[in-house]
């Protein structure tokens, strides 16, 4: 009887310390093949975002973190100082090795750290978040980020890490991550083209108009100066005569005049608006 319990006590000694031994197995496979374990990748210290943000920004890192193999996290504190820390970047790197964060063996991630105290954030990245995350990238998303972390929207500024995040890992994927050479385009803004669009409707103006006082002003000077005879002189040059010889300084003759002058091209130009504006369109139009 004594040996049987001695047996038994063996054998679930054995069970025990095996399945002592495959519970500290299941991390390290998880490391060398995954993530290391199940963990919250918002770490909202700093309490700057609401329940639902919270769990907003948890899905999509989740989702973005599972699909490109890469592991993206966010965290926040108070300040330095309540962490025990005078550096972002060593509080970042403490913090990233401390929760094991991290996808396969090299522990491939990148984690945005932001002290609202101190108004400072940095970016920690391992394995292939050293790749895909150059200086001049993390200065460009910082760009990206900073006016929304400075109106305290830090929601909307954890949105935009995430998504330049997934756009950053891609990229070094197929090869060209973003360096000084290779930076993001920034989006096409419609405000552009109005401004565009505006200032060429405004030159274009400048322009024509300027072509057509110089048009006329040359044939002006060429009809004063080379039309002898009141017989063959233009209608700007019959004013003109008005103001430069015996009349000159009566207004009230010259706006006569000019009326007068204009009464005709006025009618000729009703009555044949119409055929004009045919003649344009028809000989506009292929085919």
């Amino acid at each position: 009887m004594k040996k049987t319990v001695t047996r038994l006590r063996s054998l679930c000694t054995a069970l025990a310390a095996l399945m002592l031994l495959l519970a500290l197995a299941v991390p390290a496979f998880a490391a060398e093949n995954g993530f290391a374990d199940l963990y919250y990748r918002v770490n909202d210290s700093a309490e700057v975002l609401t329940e639902d943000e919270n769990s907003e920004l948890e899905a999509s890192l989740e989702e973005v973190s599972v699909r490109q193999s890469f592991d993206v996290t966010i965290a926040t504190i108070d300040s330095l100082d309540s962490e025990g820390y005078t550096s972002m970047e060593e509080c970042a790197d403490d913090l990233y090795d401390y929760c094991q964060f991290g996808y396969g063996a090299d522990r491939d991630g990148v984690l945005l750290l932001v002290s609202t105290g101190d108004r400072k954030w940095h970016i920690s990245t391992c394995g292939y978040g050293i790749t895909a995350f150059t200086d001049a990238g993390i200065q460009y998303l910082g760009e990206q980020m900073t006016p929304d972390m400075a109106d305290g929207d830090y929601a909307a500024a954890f949105r935009t890490f995430i998504q330049w995040t997934d756009a950053y890992v891609t990229a070094a994927r197929e090869g060209h991550p973003y360096d000084v050479d290779n930076m993001p385009k920034e989006p096409f803004s419609i405000v552009y083209l109005g401004v565009a669009l505006v200032i060429g409707l405004v030159t274009a103006l400048i322009v024509t108009g300027v072509m057509i006082v110089n048009f006329v002003w040359n044939e002006y000077i060429f009809s004063i100066n080379f039309l002898t005879g009141s017989d063959r002189m233009t209608l700007a040059s019959g004013l003109y005569s008005l103001q430069a010889t015996e009349t000159s300084g009566s207004w009230p003759v010259f706006a006569a005049a000019s009326l007068v002058v204009s009464f005709p091209v006025l009618v000729i130009f009703f009555l044949s608006q119409r055929h004009m504006v045919s003649g344009l369109t028809s000989g506009g139009v292929k085919g």
